[in-house]
């Protein structure tokens, strides 16, 4: 699935709710079939982040479509893209709309993200018990009290390593 995403497989698709359901389903059907496609019907906690509950998930994921639409379209200048990319993160990890898988999913609709951007894939996963997961933790812990700034700058920080280590030009 990630192949497709990365070949812009679904570049011409309407960044919108069913889009992100499909990327949860693409690689969760064959494993979880009754949890694919559906958002949460569960009340989930995530260390110390208590997400929204589950009857406030489609309101919030249709208003975290619309906001990253705003963000794609006024997304004129790499620091921009970069914003966009840091909110779609955490928010999606802060609502959770999925009982599992969430991080899967969004490292999926991140790439696809970056595609429309033109920002050549970048690795988004950050390995468990790293200094970096350390790092990312607390970025997130920050955007889930409301801070995106730390998120942003755990951005630049995996662009700029993605540079180093391949040499591309972002």
């Amino acid at each position: 699935m990630l192949d497709d995403v990365v070949r812009g497989e679904f570049a011409s698709r309407s960044f919108d709710e069913q889009l992100i359901k499909d990327f949860y389903s693409a690689f969760l059907l064959p494993l979880l079939p009754k949890m694919a496609g559906s958002w949460r019907t569960i009340s989930v906690q995530v260390g110390n982040h208590v997400p929204p509950q589950p009857w406030e998930v489609p309101v919030r994921m249709r208003t975290y479509v619309d906001n990253v639409n705003a963000r794609i379209l006024g997304a004129n200048t790499f620091e921009l893209q970069v914003e966009a990319l840091a909110y779609a993160e955490g928010e999606l990890l802060h609502v959770h709309p999925f009982e599992d898988f969430n991080g899967r999913a969004t490292r999926v609709l991140l790439i696809e993200l970056m595609g429309r951007f033109d920002i050549p894939p970048v690795e988004v996963a950050v390995e468990r018990g790293s200094a970096a997961f350390a790092s990312y933790a607390k970025a997130l812990a920050k955007y889930d009290n409301g801070r995106l700034q730390p998120l942003i700058e755990f951005w630049d920080v995996r662009l700029q390593s993605a540079q180093d280590e391949f040499g591309s030009a972002l």
